[in-house]
């Protein structure tokens, strides 16, 4: 008998043979069911679905390993010259600044010369971006317009963008490109160890769903890239990897901002190559779209002298959302809060007049999320509206709804030193107290005990920056829970006769009240805005005023943006 032939493996251009890439469809297949299932609410069952999940997504990056290296660590300064040199031939207005590396910050933006407050620091040209309209310029028109995710999703349309365009050695953006970090510091790099120290944490659950919807996404694109028509075009039929498309999302999720589209009629998902390398602090948004000049402008915060970081505010959100969406912990966050999910039940006997009442506010009665807030005042506006009706009797509703000064009684629940009613109030401390003191048993560790960890020198860099979001937040949730305790007990102290009576009827005449408001904040339902309401998740474009005075002229700024959104940097997370 002859020998057997033994079929050989032909490597494709990219170094894989069929039965390999074949194996990972199967591997894709699998985990396109895994992520299939609906979400679990219970933190062990969503954990243990997440190890799953994992354990199919490294078994796809074993095998693509090696495959390319455009996203392996390197040293970014290689490349920075040919980065400024880019930044400077395509019109950029960067002669206030240069960019410069900081110890915990990695890259940012440091003045050359005394920079005064509201002076324009940097100008972006829209030819420089890298934008949704670009992306649908691009070979991957055809699937924007066709494929139901590219065409409700402008972040992850970009991101694919962004992906395959780092693969073309003549792309424009190649400069820029070649000086983006090639890794970040959100959950979706930590390790299954790194990714358990959010435990307890609201990150945790967030980081999970994050994890599970960009591993649906990359089985998901790994399929439509070798069966739709309209990917032929695509170059990354043949390249496209979990690794990759993982640091193309962090990339569009840690870096995105809204501009105006170029026919002004949506706002268009952008990349602003230099701008995005602006580290954050406490202030005001001062960055927007001139639509004069067809570019982005950034206004000082602050005086800045020679050698000092040039710094932006990215925005109000909690370290939770700067930790998932942009990799970082700010311990001096003015906007720091803990989510709290809170709702009527529907088997209060009250729940019909307490919906009625919170949807005049705008506030719903199914479960919603809520930020108790650092600092000396747990509660903003929107919380403590809630917790009032939440805790009201029958006829302190009722009162509300009969009484003929109603937008005056409405009114008032928004301010804090006019209470309900000495019994709404107790319950109100005593409602919080408990509510917030089971939040903390959720975490498995105590502030001593992370204070400690954070001592270690062998603990990594991941690890650290979940051990500081948890600690802050039990920070919070312990100060909160004193202040409700303190409140609780000065309220029990008080005289009875000394509040408005029971039912919140106001004494004293209404223009006493009233008397700082202005005449249009009265409205019947009283609808309450951002600014009355705090902080509230939300999407992170915020509209502000058109005109800004910059070196004494006026700019036609438009759409004041913040950086980075969930699709999904640090003080920590290279730039």
């Amino acid at each position: 008998m002859g020998r057997k032939s033994k079929k050989r493996q032909v490597k494709e251009q990219d170094g894989m043979t069929k039965s390999e890439r074949k194996e990972i469809q199967n591997l894709c297949s699998q985990l396109m069911e895994l992520c299939k299932t609906p979400t679990q609410a219970n933190p062990n069952k969503q954990w243990e679905e997440h190890v799953q999940i994992r354990s199919v997504v490294e078994k796809i990056r074993t095998k693509q390993q090696g495959l390319h290296r455009l996203f392996v660590d390197e040293e970014r300064e290689e490349n920075l010259d040919a980065f400024l040199s880019w930044v400077k031939e395509h019109g950029a207005m960067c002669n206030k600044v240069k960019i410069a590396k900081y110890n915990t910050e990695g890259y940012g933006i440091e003045a050359v010369t005394d920079v005064k407050e509201d002076d324009v620091f940097l100008s972006i040209p829209r030819s420089m971006m890298l934008t949704v309209e670009t992306a649908r310029q691009s070979e991957f028109g055809k699937l924007a317009e066709t494929d139901p995710i590219l065409k409700s999703m402008p972040n992850v349309l970009l991101a694919v963008h962004v992906l395959s365009e780092m693969f073309k050695p003549d792309s424009f953006w190649r400069p820029y490109l070649d000086f983006l970090p090639r890794s970040y510091s959100v959950p979706l790099y930590f390790n299954e160890a790194e990714m358990s120290y959010l435990q307890g944490s609201q990150a945790f659950s967030e980081s999970l769903k994050q994890y599970k919807n960009i591993a649906r996404q990359y089985a998901y694109f790994n399929k439509l890239f070798h069966t739709s028509p309209d990917a032929a075009d695509v170059p990354l039929k043949n390249m496209f990897t979990y690794d990759g498309y993982r640091w193309a999302v962090s990339t569009v999720m840690t870096r995105q901002n809204q501009i105006p589209s170029t026919n002004r009629k949506y706002q268009c998902t952008s990349l602003i190559p230099l701008w995005d390398m602006c580290n954050h602090t406490n202030g005001k948004i001062r960055t927007g779209y001139d639509l004069s000049q067809n570019c982005s402008s950034s206004l000082a915060l602050r005086d800045t002298q020679p050698n000092e970081q040039m710094l932006i505010y990215y925005g109000k959100r909690t370290n939770m959302e700067f930790l998932v969406h942009n990799g970082f912990v700010y311990p001096d966050n003015e906007n720091d809060g803990v989510t709290v999910q809170l709702g009527i039940s529907k088997n209060d006997k009250l729940y019909q007049k307490k919906t009625q009442l919170l949807s005049m506010f705008t506030l719903k009665s199914s479960v919603d999320s809520y930020i108790v807030q650092a600092g000396d005042t747990p509660l903003n506006k929107q919380l403590l509206v809630f917790l009032r009706i939440f805790c009201m009797t029958e006829d302190e509703l009722d009162v509300r709804f009969k009484c003929e000064r109603k937008p005056e009684m409405l009114e008032m629940l928004l301010h804090s030193e006019v209470p309900v009613s000495k019994s709404n109030e107790i319950k109100l401390w005593t409602f919080l107290d408990t509510r917030l003191s089971l939040l903390l048993q959720i975490y498995k560790s105590t502030i001593e005990e992370d204070e400690q960890l954070l001592e270690q020198s062998t603990i990594s860099e991941f690890s650290k920056l979940a051990i500081q979001l948890r600690l802050r937040e039990k920070q919070i949730l312990h100060n909160a829970i004193n202040h409700a305790r303190k409140t609780k007990d000065i309220v029990e102290k008080l005289d009875e006769s000394t509040l408005p009576d029971p039912l919140g009827q106001p004494k004293d005449d209404p223009s006493r009240i009233a008397e700082n408001l202005d005449d249009n904040s009265l409205p019947e339902p009283l609808g309450l805005t951002k600014d009355d309401l705090g902080h509230k998740e939300e999407h992170l474009q915020d509209v502000v005023q058109k005109q800004v005075v910059a070196n004494g002229e006026e700019l036609d700024l438009e759409n004041l943006s913040l950086r980075g959104e969930a699709v999904t940097q640090s003080t920590d997370d290279v730039k």
